[in-house]
């Protein structure tokens, strides 16, 4: 099977941060199992995976901490730190000198114990972002997202979920929906 039309065959939904080990497993298998490339399987995942903010309250933005990672998902944490490294090489090369955006950027927060910031994972790691509705989209691009979003740029749009329900409660005969 040729793997490169994965995201052609297949969309992998991340809703909020919780299954943002997609990502990382993701780029294992196709690294380790299927043996392409870093740049090959990067660009599956990225095409593959899409990424649904529904809040911005802590425990839809979780930071894990990396020894957590460390012990549990070694290699896990060495793909991430190569997403990291990639990215924050990308924003040097786009902004050489702006350390603090750099900081901000990175999907590994060094306050103290480092932590892996996962909405920073979704939003590097998805080929579109967005929010349950507008003000979520808002909210993303505005706080969560406001230093990817220049130079990142996946297609970031509002899920109108209350649409979606109208749409296929009125309308029977051309609806898609089961």
């Amino acid at each position: 099977m040729d793997l490169t039309t994965l995201p052609d065959k297949v969309a992998i939904q991340l809703n909020d941060t919780h299954p943002a080990l997609t990502i990382p497993e993701l780029m294992r298998i196709l690294m380790d199992d299927e043996k392409l490339t870093w740049d090959t399987a990067w660009d599956i995942t990225v095409c593959t995976c899409a990424y649904t903010n529904h809040t911005v309250l802590p425990e839809a933005l979780e930071c894990w901490p990396g020894d957590l990672f460390q012990n549990l998902l070694p290699r896990h944490l060495e793909i991430i730190y190569e997403v990291s490294r990639r990215h924050l090489e990308r924003i040097s090369a786009l902004y050489p000198g702006y350390y603090g955006r750099l900081r901000r950027m990175s999907l590994i927060e060094e306050d103290g114990q480092k932590k892996i910031n996962m909405a920073h994972l979704c939003i590097v790691g998805s080929h579109a972002v967005n929010g349950m509705a507008q003000i979520h989209s808002d909210i993303i691009k505005d706080t969560v997202s406001s230093c990817h979003h220049p130079l990142h740029s996946p297609s970031l749009f509002s899920l109108n979920v209350l649409s979606v329900l109208w749409v296929t409660t009125h309308t029977k005969q051309s609806c898609c929906f089961p």
